[in-house]
């Protein structure tokens, strides 16, 4: 009866062993490294729900999430081995292909590691095809921008990176809100004025101009979920929470459209309208750290301003076309004219 008791405790203990070696082989896997530390991530399923497509490559595969799919890419896959050789040909005649690509590739080794623990999942490839993916994917990009640029012309451009910039809604403030209820105008920004920079002066919301075409709504939900992913960002969350207020039909869009802030390469408005009001869907507002605050307090206490309203209301009422205008200016020409009649009749009676 010991004997058993002994076994069973023995095999308690094996088997607890055995979980807790699990447990840490599970841990080193998924703490590589430290959250903020990370920074390629696969788009979380609550955001590649909304539109499954705009996160999958449609021409080429760049690193090893989609690499699975690489039968779909493979027409790319021969321009990339192109783009190698062309690449490690610029090499010559100081070294030889081949010694070029082990060169290339005992570089990489040395750095597979560290790539492999800036993905958030784990990467199911082999060494040799980890580093081979590196050594393609990177060499094409590098020899793309070499095809096309020059080294001095890529050195000395200076372009603004996108992400360079350091209860908050507008209490369905929509378009037509602002424009009958509180007079504000809008404005295209000056050409090359950063899309970040939405701005509310004079009575007017100057808002960059946005290009929309077949591409818009992929690039941003990408830069939207890489946002998410990273947690320390979220300027194009609040870019387009600030649309989302603003849109709210195909008639805004319309609006937008002739103030040359839209430019829609799509053709409809009502695609335009649901793309914007979809874009941030399900994704995470804390509204701590909104870009857009001080913007939103400058148009909510303009909205609640009594003279902004009533001028805004007179103006809409009575003066909404030039005929309005037109026709008050006569009646009160009229009336000056009775005026001035009434008082020199009220003089000569006197005389």
């Amino acid at each position: 009866m010991k004997s058993y008791k002994r076994n069973s405790i023995y095999e308690a203990a094996a088997a607890a062993d055995k979980l807790a070696s699990s447990l840490m082989k599970k841990l080193r896997v998924g703490h590589r490294l430290p959250p903020s530390e990370r920074s390629i991530f696969e788009v979380p399923h609550r955001l590649r729900v909304v539109n499954k497509d705009s996160f999958i490559p449609q021409t080429v595969s760049i690193g090893p999430i989609h690499h699975k799919r690489s039968e779909r890419y493979e027409a790319m896959q021969n321009h990339k081995f192109h783009y190698l050789q062309q690449f490690l040909n610029r090499r010559r005649p100081f070294t030889t292909l081949e010694d070029c690509a082990k060169d290339c590739v005992i570089m990489l080794k040395g750095y597979e590691e560290k790539a492999r623990k800036r993905y958030a999942d784990d990467i199911k490839l082999t060494s040799d095809e980890f580093v081979e993916m590196m050594m393609l994917d990177g060499c094409f990009i590098v020899e793309l921008f070499l095809k096309h640029w020059k080294l001095s012309e890529l050195a000395d451009s200076q372009y603004d990176h996108l992400f360079d910039r350091t209860s908050h809604n507008l209490q369905n403030m929509i378009i037509e809100d602002l424009l009958r209820e509180a007079g504000v105008k809008f404005k295209a920004a000056p050409p090359g004025t950063h899309l970040l920079d939405i701005k509310f002066q004079n009575k007017t919301l100057e808002i960059p101009t946005i290009q929309v075409e077949d591409q818009t709504e992929p690039l941003f939900r990408n830069m939207i979920a890489y946002e998410q992913c990273y947690g320390e960002m979220s300027y194009m969350v609040d870019y387009f929470f600030v649309l989302n207020d603003l849109i709210s039909s195909p008639s805004d869009v319309a609006l937008l459209e002739r103030k040359g802030i839209i430019i829609n390469w799509l053709g409809d408005e009502e695609e335009v309208s649901s793309m914007v009001n979809k874009m941030v869907k399900n994704a995470y507002f804390t509204g701590e750290d909104f870009q857009y605050k001080a913007l939103y307090k400058q148009l909510n206490d303009h909205y609640h301003t009594p003279w902004h309203r009533r001028q805004a209301k007179l103006k809409h009422d009575y003066f909404n076309s030039p005929w309005s205008l037109i026709a008050f200016l006569a009646a009160f020409a009229v009336l000056i004219c009775t005026f001035i009649q009434t008082v020199c009749t009220i003089i000569q009676t006197v005389n």
